[in-house]
């Protein structure tokens, strides 16, 4: 995986890329190609919201803008802050048939909303 970082994100990521923070993320590829961590465990990152710690540039994610640094805030109109709270969103939306799921992101200052399909790649 290959670490992208924007200026609005830099101090969030120099503290993942200095060692000083570990995010609780899973090492396991993700289905979106993105690793997350509570943003309360990321210094600047906020309360609120799951940080994008890693991102596979190969990955659906990626190819949908998200960047180190984002902050997920909501997959589906549901609060998130975990990996797992992302994930649950999303299956919960495939499980209402659903064929794409809207987050809520933060991105710098920015808020902006991203859909993306809520199957798994074939």
């Amino acid at each position: 995986m290959v670490d992208v970082v924007r200026p609005a994100a830099k101090g969030r990521a120099a503290a993942l890329q200095r060692g000083t923070q570990q995010p609780a993320a899973s090492r396991d590829q993700s289905p979106l190609g993105l690793e997350l961590a509570p943003a309360d465990t990321i210094p600047g990152a906020g309360r609120q919201g799951a940080v994008v710690t890693r991102i596979d540039p190969n990955g659906r994610a990626a190819d949908r803008g998200f960047e180190q640094g984002d902050i997920i805030l909501e997959v589906g109109g549901q609060s998130v802050r975990t990996e797992s709270d992302v994930y649950e969103a999303i299956s919960g939306a495939r499980k209402q048939g659903r064929q794409n799921v809207v987050m809520r992101l933060k991105s710098g200052d920015t808020k902006r909303f991203v859909a993306i399909p809520a199957n798994p790649p074939t």
